[in-house]
């Protein structure tokens, strides 16, 4: 019977251990959960309505984006430019172009952006594509990080007046 008590005792070892790399693994698995559940969501400018950033109907899908939506501007000023008039606008990214042959344009005529993630790009004039941005009228943009032509093969313009 001595023999017998080595055993059990590395059998509950095992069983303890293997308790604890399932517990180990379950917890990566909910925060992996959690960090993919609060991934950005795109927001894709239509300007189908106007030109106003805060008008749900230039937007695909149709909402105004938050912080939580990556926003693209590839419409050319077609029908209408992307614009921003007053104060509030948000987005987790913005990227003006992001694509070659695609052409983006945001003008901020004294309204405020503000883009909360800290990924790259946070703001990008031209990502692949062109961009254009001009802020004007005390117009305020503010990114963790901006870049223009950000890409091979990239045009940005960014005007401040």
């Amino acid at each position: 019977m001595p023999g017998l008590t080595p055993q059990c005792t590395m059998t509950m070892r095992r069983h303890s251990r293997f308790r604890r790399i399932l517990l180990g693994g379950s917890a990566l698995t909910v925060a992996l959960a959690g960090f993919m559940a609060t991934e950005a969501q795109a927001a894709d400018w239509t300007g189908t309505a106007s030109n106003d950033w805060f008008t749900a109907g230039n937007w695909n899908p149709a909402a105004v984006p938050t912080s939580a939506n990556d926003v693209t501007i590839n419409n050319s000023a077609t029908p209408n430019p992307a614009g921003i008039g007053a104060a509030g606008a948000v987005a987790n990214s913005v990227t003006l172009g992001s694509a070659a042959g695609q052409f983006g344009t945001l003008n901020i005529a004294g309204g405020t952006l503000t883009t909360s993630g800290t990924a790259n790009p946070g703001f990008a004039v031209g990502d692949f594509g062109t961009g254009t941005l001009t802020i004007s009228g005390g117009g305020v943009l503010t990114a963790a990080n901006s870049y223009v032509a950000l890409d091979p093969g990239s045009h940005g313009t960014a005007t401040v007046t």
